[in-house]
């Protein structure tokens, strides 16, 4: 495996590539929420789109303190692994948001919603390669005493559980 940056750079790119993925799906999740008829789906999707700015503003907001924190526990082959597997997630993400965003016409009703929710539930599913890189850069920060860190460990830890949230709930929106 070959060494592309450093350490800091690498952990800077899954945090930037985290950061775009977020902000992509808050923009799609929105789009879907102004067009859903079903208020339950709308509200839905609505949680979605502001959980992921959400996740999206942590992110940035941490990036200096997980930097610092990661660097000292992490090796930077597998640092530049997760980087690998999240630059390709990106790819594949943005095809599937445009592939909805394409076949996004008028109001979603219950027939656009099945279409709609099965390519929701691929998005989710390949968001778990970014859930692995957070629980990575989560496992990499070290036990430490300053208030800082722990907040910051338990902020990622609330993005790692509001995502699997989010794939639960477009399963269950299928059945609607």
């Amino acid at each position: 495996m070959d060494n592309i940056g450093t350490l800091e750079d690498n952990i800077l790119i899954i945090l930037k590539d985290g950061e775009y993925i977020e902000g992509e799906a808050a923009l799609l999740y929105g789009e879907l929420s102004n067009r859903a008829s079903d208020p339950l789906v709308k509200t839905v999707f609505q949680i979605i789109y502001h959980d992921s700015l959400k996740h999206k503003d942590v992110l940035t907001l941490v990036e200096d303190l997980l930097i610092n924190t990661v660097r000292m526990r992490a090796n930077i082959e597998s640092v530049i692994s997760q980087r690998r597997n999240l630059d390709a997630m990106v790819s594949q993400m943005m095809e599937i948001i445009k592939d909805v965003r394409n076949n996004m016409r008028g109001p979603i009703g219950t027939r656009e919603l099945k279409d709609i929710a099965k390519k929701l539930e691929r998005l989710e599913d390949i968001e778990e390669t970014q859930l692995t890189s957070y629980e990575f850069l989560s496992s990499a920060i070290p036990t430490s005493a300053d208030p800082r860190v722990q907040v910051t460990q338990v902020l990622i830890q609330s993005i790692i559980n509001d995502e699997k949230n989010h794939k639960d709930l477009l399963e269950k929106i299928i059945s609607l």
